[in-house]
Order: structure tokens, then sequence, then C-alpha cells
């Protein structure tokens, strides 16, 4: 009976496995999104728009050869800029020539022959500047680095020709285009547009200077700050389960166990880290460039016009810079964290994530026309800093402080670029064009860096502290008092109209030659992305690293 009962049990078992075993094999689990309450689903927070790569690979400026060593300087986002900018790119480059530098006298053909230069302050990878125009050639042209462009009119006996440059970053070899999609005639015309525009000499190595005092705007906003909680659901994949840390500085760090989040600078500021393993192999700049673009098109967004920095990189590959402009100014920050974003790649992840949390408001009313020394003074200013010849770059910007009463104040300056990657700003525009003018007076000179900042494993690592900074715009300040008190009233009565015509200034010049005239110290004159200041914010990319 025993047995019998047993061997029932036995084929039992035998058929419930069987019958496991077909469920196993012909069913299948219900797979679905999990469905989430209201009440639990948290949307990411955008800073601002996404941009396509091309958005923001663009050169800091262009030069206008006119011949008769006339030249002229147009900035990013000025009618003419635009102009040139699209007809070039929308050519088609190929069949490249390699010659060495020496082979030419570009010093006879910057004086003596009509061009075009495009300058992009930095080495720009071919690889990213296929994402711009068509360009083509052989495996080590489209290996290098490019950082500049020069489309050159030249004149033979009984014929003209285009001949279109570009210039490797490593200062030895230039690749000459076999077929140039302008003509000579063309090239000629857009240099011809500088004349329109505010003349500029040549000053030493690659730098130009303007022959009279630049006008510019002084801009002031208000302002608000994005919240930790903001952030978190930008940053996090569950903000729900991200908790805070305090140190023993009291710097709060939001955490979900990997990745962190660190506001600094009264809160104005963030770097955000996800740390991933070392792997084997060299980054790949145009990689992570383009990596870097899409991360921040999915965690923040782009709240103003950026311009990739190529100056900004490091050896390696890995920093990557992308320097905030208004209108035509690239932003320089005096003692505040503002006018960058700035990441750490590896391998075309993002590792470190850094960015100001202010978000511009409404543009106040009280704009104002300033005047940037040019000429004589401004050259005087120039030869008066111990590190003279290792400026290789002067540009107008925009300089930004906050004030007590939560404003956000752009003052339009002078700033020079040394060969380390240094910025720093050296004359702040005043209200009296004939003060900028004048050899001995009016426009201040800082002497001392209002914000400067060292470009280390390709950052920009500040050399002079918050309080150095305050100090030096209360000497700009100081400085503009004579100016002001004599002048003010007839400034400021005439400053919202000459304001007004700035933002269209490079327009009218298309239009009329005499607005395009009256606009020469207006439109063009706006600051070039230099690499500009983040202070302090490089440790966090070394510390990551």
């Amino acid at each position: 009976m025993m047995e019998k009962l047993k061997t029932a049990l036995l084929i039992g078992l035998v058929i419930l496995s069987l019958v496991q075993s077909y469920l196993l094999v012909y069913s299948f689990p219900e797979i679905g999104a999990t469905v989430r309450t209201e009440q639990e689903y948290i949307s990411p927070e955008q800073m601002g728009d996404p941009l396509r790569i091309d958005e923001v690979l663009y050169p800091e400026d262009m030069v206008l050869h006119m011949g008769g060593d006339r030249h002229a300087v147009l900035y990013p986002e000025t009618s003419y800029y635009i102009r040139i900018y699209d007809q070039i790119t929308a050519g088609e480059y190929r069949n490249f020539q390699r010659i060495p530098y020496a082979m030419r006298d570009w010093d006879e053909l910057r004086r003596n022959t009509q061009g075009v230069e495009l300058r992009y302050g930095g080495a720009m990878p071919v690889a990213l500047l296929q994402k711009t125009m068509q360009i083509d050639g052989d495996i080590l042209f489209l290996n290098d680095a490019i950082d500049r462009i020069w489309l050159i009119r030249r004149n033979f006996p009984g014929r003209s020709a285009a001949e279109i440059y570009f210039f490797s970053a490593d200062g030895e070899t230039v690749y000459m285009a076999a077929r140039s999609p302008l003509t000579a005639d063309e090239i000629s015309d857009l240099a011809g547009l500088g004349r329109y525009m505010p003349a500029y000499t040549h000053w030493r190595g690659d730098i130009y200077l303007p022959e009279e005092p630049v006008e510019t705007v002084a801009y002031t906003f208000g302002y608000t700050t994005f919240s930790p909680q903001q952030m978190q659901r930008s940053l996090f994949f569950d903000p729900n389960k991200t908790r805070y840390i305090e140190d023993r500085s009291g710097q709060v760090i939001y955490t979900d166990g990997k990745r962190g989040l660190q506001l600094e600078s009264g809160d104005t500021w963030m770097v955000f880290t996800d740390p991933v393993p070392m792997q084997d192999g060299a980054d790949n700049l145009a990689d992570n460039v383009l990596a870097a673009v899409q991360f921040v098109n999915q965690h923040g967004g782009w709240d103003s016009r950026y311009r990739f920095v190529p100056g900004a990189v490091s050896s390696d590959g890995r920093n990557i810079v992308f320097q905030q402009y208004y209108e035509r100014y690239p932003l320089i920050s005096g003692g505040v964290r503002y006018g960058q974003i700035r990441l750490l790649m590896q391998q075309g992840t993002a590792v470190v994530y850094e960015r100001s949390l202010l978000n511009l408001g409404e543009r106040q009313k009280d704009i104002a026309v300033r005047w940037l020394p040019g000429g004589e003074r401004l050259r005087a200013t120039l030869e008066t800093f111990s590190r003279l010849r290792e400026i290789s770059a002067v540009f107008p910007a925009q300089y930004v402080t906050l004030t007590e009463d939560r404003r956000l104040v752009m003052e339009p300056v002078w700033a020079v670029r040394y060969t380390d990657g240094t910025v720093q700003s050296v004359a702040k525009a005043v209200m009296d064009a004939a003060a900028a003018a004048s050899a001995d007076g009016g426009a201040e000179t800082t002497g001392q860096p209002s914000g400067e900042h060292r470009a280390e494993d390709g950052a920009n690592a500040e050399n002079a502290s918050e309080g150095e900074a305050a100090d030096s715009v209360a000497v700009m300040r100081q400085a503009d008092s004579a100016d002001e008190a004599g002048g003010a009233e007839g400034a400021e009565a005439g400053a919202a109209e000459p304001a007004a015509g700035e933002e269209g200034a490079a327009d009218d010049a298309a239009g009329a030659t005499g607005e395009a005239e009256r606009e020469g110290g207006t439109a063009e004159e706006e600051g070039e992305p230099s690499e500009p200041d983040v202070p302090q914010a490089d440790a966090p990319l070394e510390a990551a690293g």
C-alpha cells in the first residue's frame, strides 16, 4: 500500500514539474511601464533651451583686411559678422595642399592684400569644423586642429585669384584649399565692408587695436536663482532618494550615494559630480565636445548664447568650457562666478558639471552709453604692464558684478588674455568720449587683475581673490568720478537713444553708409570670447580628474 502511495506521489510531482516547465516556456510575464501617480512624477528642470552643436562653434572674431594696412575687427552677433560667416560656411572646401608656414610672408599679405580672417582663439579640431561647413581632406588634415581660416585676394599681372588657407594650431603647417568657393571679387567685397566699421591698427603679434574710442553700453538686470530642489530634479534620476550632508565648513552636498551636487558662492554656483572608473585610452576632443553639448541639453539647457572655447581645453582633451555672451559681449566675472558652463569629460561621459545658478531677469531701463579708450590711450595703457610680451589677445568684454539690492551689472571693459590663458580686465569704459580719447585722463586702468584666471589643465584658475576683484572695481568707479561730475547730465540725457541704436547698429550700417559710420563705435566693438573667469571653479575639476 505504501509503495502505491509513493508511486502516485512521484507521478504527481513529475506531472506538476512538467506543467511548470510548460508555463515557463510558453507564458510571458507582463512587461509594462511602471505607473506613477501625478504626485510622484517629477519633471526635469530646464534653465534654458537646447542648442545644436554648430550653434556653439563659431569664431571668436573676424579681421577684415582692406589693403594699405587698414583693418577692421568684427565680433559675434553683428550683422556683418553673420553675413560673412554664413557666406563662408556655405562653401565646400576640399583637396588641401600642405605648405610650411614660412613659405608665405604673412605680414606682407596682412598689410597689402584684401582678405577675411576667421580666428577661433585656440585649436579647433577639423572634426568639429565639419559640423559647421563642408570640409574634406586626407587623414592628416582631418586629424589636425585649426586656429584660423584666412581668405585672401591675390593680385598677379593680368589676373587675380582667391586663396583660402587653414592654419594648423601647431604654428608650422598651413593647408591651402585647391579650389575656393568664393571668387576674388567676392572676397574683396566682403573685406570692403570694413570701411563701414571702426578702424583698427595692427599692434603686435595678432593683436589689433581701435584707432578711436569705442562706444559700448552698460546694462543692469534683475536676477533670480535656481533652487537646490530644482537642480536635483534636473540632475538626479530619482530626486526623492537624495539626501544632504553638511561638512565641517558648513557647505551642503546633495547626494544619492553616487552622484553629488554642491552649491558654492552663496548658492549661486553649482558643482555636480558623477564619478566613473578611469578607462584606458585617450580622450577624443571632438567626441567630448559633442557629448558635452548633449549633456547640457539634457540637464538644464542653455540660458543664453554660448561659444565653445578651444583655448581652454586641456592637453588631454577632457576639460570643456563654454563662454557666455550677452549680445556681442563675452561675460567675464568680477567677484562672482558667472559667465561659463564647464565640464570635465571622460571618454564622452560628464564627470563634473559646473555652471551658475543665476537667472537673468528683465533688463532695467537705466542703461548707459560708455566709451572704451582707443588709439594712443589704449596702447599706452597696455604698454605699462610688466607682462606686455605675454599678451596674446585684447578684446572688449562685459565685466559682471552683483549689487546688494540683487541686481546684476554689466560694465564694458578692455580685457587681455596672456599666453598662459590668464584673462585680466585692464581698462574700464568711461562716460565721456573725449576723456576716452585723451592720452592723460578720463578712462581708468586697473593696473591689477580685476578677474585674473589661469588655464590649468584646460580650465581657468583664479589668481586674484574676490577681495582684489572688488578693490579693482572700486578703483574703476573712482576713476569714473571726474567724468561723471563734469559730464554726467549730458551723457545720461542722451543715453537712452544711443543705447537703443547700439543693438541694431551693424544692421543700420548695412543699409546706409552714413548710418554705418555713426555706428562705427557702437555695434562692432563687443567682446571676444576669452577664457573667462569662473573663480575657484577649477578645484572640483582637478579633484575629480
